[in-house]
């Protein structure tokens, strides 16, 4: 079943890849991580493709016998309080459900079923470009891959009837308050000279890019921090249950029968 959904993803290059993680998968019992090299984040990342990095639908079928936890708009909810955006910190506290929030304000409720998956799927990274200092030509476009655009916004929501949504999303009062909250934390650490992850680091950043980067960086702190207390309770309970997969900011358990 799981190759089938392989097979079936349409990108020739994401079509390979998933092939490949999952012949791997064959031959790895458990995911080996390591961090990046040379870098100041706290993120692991697989050593090579293996189970955890098969697209969701397809990890799915293979794991599931074991439940997923994860943390709800992470990277929304950690740069929300981070930056004291108190509208948006307010509607999550209040129960709101975000992806309902820009489906009803985007006029998306009539998008149903793989069209509205594929939607939200291009709202995520829009909202990850924003958290992590993306500008408007990255949301509308995409990012470089290859020399070339992929990703953006404006391109998915056209196929979804909705045109110019990049610049809807930006006018969004839940959109606009972390857009702004977000150049004044990049103009507050330039101006300190650094910025201050979970655990007392000091990052130092000198430059706009390097303040992008510097508050990504605190913000995968806070999402380590959070998720540490499921680690330390693993450890101590090996009898009852194991983390088998770790996806950032959720990861995989499974329960002995």
């Amino acid at each position: 079943e799981a190759y089938n959904h392989a097979y079936s993803i349409p990108d020739r290059a994401k079509r390979s890849h998933a092939i490949r993680a999952l012949r791997a998968s064959e031959d790895t019992v458990l995911p080996l991580y390591k961090p990046t090299d040379g870098s100041t984040t706290l993120r692991i990342f697989p050593v090579d493709s293996s189970l955890p990095t098969l697209p969701r639908e397809i990890r799915h079928v293979l794991t599931q016998n074991q439940a997923d936890f994860d943390l709800k708009y992470a990277q929304l909810a950690t740069n929300a309080y981070l930056w004291q955006v108190n509208e948006v910190i307010s509607f999550l506290e209040h129960g709101g459900n975000y992806w309902e929030y820009l489906r009803e304000q985007l006029g998306l409720t009539r998008l149903s079923g793989e069209e509205w998956l594929r939607a939200k799927a291009a709202l995520k990274i829009a909202t990850y470009a924003l958290c992590y200092g993306g500008d408007e030509a990255t949301i509308r476009h995409g990012r470089y891959e290859s020399g070339s655009r992929k990703g953006g916004l404006d391109a998915v929501m056209d196929t979804c009837g909705l045109r110019d949504a990049t610049s809807a999303f930006l006018e969004l009062p839940l959109v606009k308050a972390m857009w702004n909250a977000r150049d004044q934390a990049i103009e507050y650490a330039i101006n300190k000279g650094s910025a201050r992850d979970a655990y007392g680091h000091e990052i130092s950043v000198s430059t706009p890019k390097e303040a992008k980067s510097a508050l990504a960086i605190v913000a995968q702190s806070y999402e380590l921090k959070l998720l540490y207390p499921a680690l330390q309770l693993a450890m101590e309970s090996k009898d009852q249950f194991s983390i088998v997969l770790w996806q950032h900011d959720g990861f995989t358990v499974n329960f002995p029968r």
